[in-house]
């Protein structure tokens, strides 16, 4: 009996067995659906991480256009006598041109002597009258910065400054 029993002793062991086999193959499904899911949300994430810069990199391009910071010219002021019938007055004008970048200041410089004659021959024909008031101010500024296109010879398309913008401006 002693064969007999050890014979059952030695089955029961098998069922045992049959169950580890089981459990190894669940722990490995287990740690593989795991690996699936960290390797998908990795490569989701990475994809989400890469697009961003991409976007930003698009954003950063168009910045600097939108945010340029124009280039202000300074000009010598200008001392004139004003055309006001039985009255002596002088107007002092001070100002700046602005322009797109500061190369235009190079073309300021080049054509400075004609631009101080087209100016100069510009606020002599003015009276105190003509300047008085922001309108007439904006006016003369709109004369001095066609004045001093033409001076440079530019163009509509390529206008070298694009506004003038006074620092002082005083008629006595």
């Amino acid at each position: 009996m002693s064969a007999a029993a050890a014979a059952p002793k030695a089955a029961a062991p098998a069922p045992e067995a049959a169950a580890a086999p089981a459990k190894s193959k669940k722990k490995l499904i287990v740690i593989g659906a795991i690996a699936v899911a960290l390797l998908a949300g990795g490569g989701a994430g990475a994809f989400f991480l890469m697009k961003k810069p991409a976007e930003g990199g698009k954003a950063a391009a168009e910045a600097p256009k939108a945010k340029k910071t124009p280039a202000y010219i300074p000009f010598d002021p200008l001392v004139v006598n004003l055309r006001d019938d039985g009255s002596e007055k002088m107007m002092q004008v001070s100002f700046s041109f602005e322009a797109a970048d500061s190369k235009a200041g190079d073309a300021v410089k080049a054509h400075t002597p004609a631009i101080r004659n087209r100016l100069i021959l510009l606020l002599t024909s003015k009276t105190s009258q003509d300047i008085a008031g922001r309108e007439g101010k904006e006016k003369l500024a709109a004369e001095i910065l066609q004045e001093a296109r033409q001076a440079m010879g530019a163009t509509p398309e390529a206008p070298i400054v694009e506004a003038v913008h006074f620092s002082g401006l005083i008629v006595q």
